[in-house]
């Protein structure tokens, strides 16, 4: 293949100059490892939080073992939205070494981002010698020794990224684990195409760093599916800094693209399978949101507004919250919304004007946006409008360019007084990167602390809610605070049923049973899962009212509903849950409807949850008519 001619000649005198002393790039690591610790620290005594921690692993057995039925279920669930076989197989480590105590697996996690953070700064410095170095024989090799500056650049790039307090959620939230794992075989994937691509040429150097990076991706995808854009990101390195293809859009589409396109092709497969995978998953969880639950001007808002999000709280990290919750409507006129498309549209227009000009920034940007694109609510998932989490990828180029910039300054300081009050300048920045993280990590120390984070920062009705549980589930449950939260909940969101659910069952709690009733037929009428509304409403007729007839009409409701939503499964309709017949054959009983009891008993004996309590109570309802 012929070599191709670049656009601009970079600055091969600066990957020229001296190389740096063999102790800096160790040293700086070391600083790098110290300062990831430090920042990190107050992870190492947190606990698991009611935030998806106890569903994952606290209250989920499948994941503790390596016999045949352990690894069928990692590599076959889909459990709440996610395909991630090899991030249980990490858990499953994690529980062989500490059993249930959640410092062991935070240290996990926060040792897995420190590797992470170190092959950033390994990255940093092998972009930054790329787009110095000449196109030509020997251009940008592997072997060829950076500068001090280098060396220093990408030491700041990757304190920017990894000591930043975006990163938090990733690496302080055990569930997150599949994140920093499978960012790791991300960077290392990465890596590897790096040393397989010619600089300025079309064909491959080395093929077997190709396959590789291929297989370092399929492992990623194993952990999670967020890597499915990675060929999209290596196509964008293509163009900067291995200049391989040219700036023009017009050259994508010719030979010189499709070759690098094909060269791919593994990593392309490995994309759709993954993008197939975790729509399937998010569909098995049903956590998708249709068109006419969050619409199509709904989305486009989102999204802009999480392109502009990420940058402004990488640029001011302040009041972060576990969850931006997604809002009951959307109005496209209102400011914060207008600004964000302000923004992006003013910052798009002007990547575009200057990348001839910088080509490092529109590479950044355009990273950016491809790692950001399956998580921007075009197929939107889950609760949350934003999340910190999202920026762990994304944030990777810009965190490198500002390095790379920042070395760009100084070596056209005048003067070694000027370049080193620069250095001191760029090291208080990350000092209190690493202080605002070291505040951040404490919101993940329990459940009160990161809910009460979350009503502080970004209030919302299902973070009153969350908080309200996290009270009632202290030991001894604080009743009052959770019933002040459930009302700032309501007060916030009249129509979530969730809370009237969990406000409904505290007022039961405090035998407030007209309360209770109100609310709890408000939870049937708006919760998604109105089953659960109607078997509790049931239970409290029965069992503390003295209102048989109305129990079972709340019963037969909560099998109505629960038949209606039923999933398929292995080619066969079941229930979302067993547990309404089994509600119903207590109150059938109770009211001496022995044949309607013995009925709904033996429906609960078909389901895995309910067989062995339909059992015993089958064992304990004599046959009559």
């Amino acid at each position: 293949m012929p070599t191709l001619k670049a656009t601009r000649t970079p600055d091969a005198s600066a990957s020229s100059g001296r190389p740096a002393p063999r102790w800096l790039a160790p040293a700086l690591a070391a600083i790098l490892g110290a300062l990831t610790i430090i920042a990190f620290f107050p992870a190492f005594s947190a606990g698991f939080v009611s935030w998806d921690d106890h569903d994952v692993l606290v209250n989920n057995p499948h994941y503790r073992g390596f016999a045949a039925d352990n690894l069928r279920w990692m590599f076959t669930s889909t459990l709440l939205g996610h395909y991630q076989p090899l991030t249980w197989m990490s858990y499953a480590v994690a529980h062989a070494l500490w059993g249930m105590n959640a410092r062991g697996y935070h240290a996990t996690n926060v040792a897995i981002h420190l590797v992470n953070v170190l092959l950033v700064f390994v990255l940093a410095m092998r972009l930054i010698v790329l787009s110095r170095s000449p196109i030509g024989p020997g251009g940008g090799e592997p072997g060829n020794a950076p500068t001090s500056g280098v060396v220093l650049a990408a030491g700041l790039s990757a304190g920017l990224w990894g000591l930043h307090p975006l990163r938090v959620e990733s690496v302080a939230w055990i569930t997150e684990r599949r994140d920093v794992l499978s960012t790791l075989f991300l960077l290392l994937s990465t890596l590897a195409y790096l040393r397989s691509a010619r600089i300025g040429e079309l064909r491959v150097g080395d093929a077997r760093w190709l396959w590789i990076a291929a297989g370092l991706l399929g492992v990623s995808l194993l952990c999670k599916a967020w890597g499915m854009t990675l060929f999209v990101m290596l196509l964008a390195l293509d163009i900067f800094p291995l200049r391989r293809v040219a700036m023009d859009p017009r050259r994508w589409f010719g030979r010189e693209g499709i070759t690098l396109l094909v060269q791919k092709w593994p990593m392309v497969a490995l994309g759709i399978a993954a993008a197939a995978m975790a729509a399937h998953a998010q569909h098995s969880a049903i956590a998708t949101k249709t068109l006419a639950q969050w619409g199509v001007t709904e989305r486009i808002v989102q999204a802009v507004h999480g392109l502009w999000f990420y940058m402004r709280t990488s640029v001011l990290p302040m009041d972060l919250s576990p969850l931006y919750a997604l809002p009951k409507n959307v109005d496209p006129t209102e400011p914060r919304y207008l600004l964000a498309f302000v923004c992006v549209g003013v910052g798009a227009a002007l990547i575009i004007a200057l990348r001839h000009r910088l080509p490092g920034l529109a590479i950044a940007a355009a990273v950016y946006g491809i790692a950001l694109l399956p998580v921007l609510g075009f197929l939107q998932s889950g609760d949350q409008f934003v999340a910190d989490r999202y920026s762990y990828i994304a944030m990777i180029g810009f965190s490198i360019l500002a390095g790379a910039g920042a070395a760009a300054l100084g070596r056209r300081a005048s003067t070694t007084a000027i370049r080193a009050v620069m250095l001191a300048a760029w090291a208080g920045v990350v000092g209190v990167l690493v202080m605002l993280t070291h505040v951040q990590t404490r919101v993940w120390d329990n459940t009160i602390a990161l809910w009460s984070q979350a009503v502080r920062t970004a209030p919302s009705s299902l973070a009153h809610t969350n908080l309200a549980l996290a009270y009632l589930n202290e030991q001894p449950p604080d009743r009052v605070k959770a019933a002040e939260q459930l009302i700032l909940a309501l007060r916030s969101d009249p129509d979530d049923g969730r809370a009237w659910f969990t406000l409904g069952n505290t007022l039961r709690s405090v035998g407030r049973l007209r309360e209770a009733e109100e609310a709890l037929l408000n939870a049937a009428r708006l919760m998604p899962q109105a089953y659960m509304a109607h078997v509790n409403l049931g239970s409290m007729y029965l069992t503390q009212m003295n209102r048989p007839q109305d129990a079972i009409v709340q019963l037969r409701a909560a099998v109505a509903d629960v038949e209606r939503g039923a999933v398929v499964e292995k080619g066969q309709r079941r229930p979302l849950s067993a547990l309404p017949y089994l509600a119903l054959g207590n109150a059938l009983r109770a009211t001496g409807d022995i044949a309607g009891a013995r009925q709904a008993f033996m429906e609960a004996l078909k389901f895995d949850e309910t067989r062995t309590d339909a059992e015993n109570e089958l064992r304990a309802t004599p046959d009559g008519p």
